[in-house]
């Protein structure tokens, strides 16, 4: 079997790169594979920040496709892990998740959502997503791009039944790789009491139609 050696730098860079999608998901490599879809590989894959390697095999899913990493356009192949090779994912997403300084406890309860939401990082680049629960204090977003713990962040929420949009600042404290769909937690970072009495109003109206 052919093995494919391939340097990942950072925790962030990980999850830039990861498809959760699929039995064991999957990862983005940036290099030309010259093997038809469908095709076997055995991954060195190391783990620069960790100082740790492994040897997922994985199946090249497609090749040629272009990546869009934050404005940064990049060309290679999706490989997905071979579906015996969930039990490794999970550890390494486990790796991934204490190297970001794990979970943090919320500051206060949360209620469902279906918010849809933009996520503006420190550079302006937007990456589009769905608010699954929120606070007081922060919420989840679930997006398919998730930003390294401690980024700062500015969020647009749009609430439709009251035809509002939201905005907020806060800081990434925690990854979510536990959902089909992986999330951000985000701490608030409110500017001002207006700030904070409109997400008060907003988390009381959702508490009242789920009640």
């Amino acid at each position: 079997m052919l093995i494919i050696t391939h340097h990942i730098k950072s925790a962030s860079d990980f999850m830039d790169r990861y498809l959760p999608h699929g039995a064991a998901g999957g990862l983005f490599l940036p290099e030309k594979l010259g093997m038809p879809r469908g095709g076997r590989v055995c991954l060195e894959l190391f783990l620069d920040w960790l100082g740790e390697v492994f040897f997922p095999v994985a199946v090249i899913e497609r090749t040629g496709v272009v990546w869009d990493n934050g404005g940064r356009r990049l060309k290679g192949a999706v490989v997905r892990f071979a579906d015996e090779e969930a039990p490794l994912r999970d550890h390494l997403l486990g790796l991934v998740q204490t190297s970001t300084g794990g979970w943090r406890p919320r500051g206060a309860d949360r209620q469902a959502a279906r918010l849809r939401a933009l996520c503006y990082d420190a550079d302006a680049h937007s990456i589009a997503g769905e608010i699954r629960d929120l606070s007081t204090t922060g919420a989840l977003l679930a997006a398919e791009q998730l930003l390294p713990a401690g980024s700062d962040v500015h969020l647009r929420l749009e609430d439709p039944d009251q035809g509002v949009m939201h905005h907020v600042r806060g800081r990434v404290v925690r990854l979510d790789f536990r959902r089909a769909d992986p999330g951000m937690g985000v701490e608030f970072r409110f500017q001002s009491r207006r700030e904070r009495k409109a997400m008060a109003r907003l988390c009381q109206r959702l508490a009242e139609r789920a009640a």
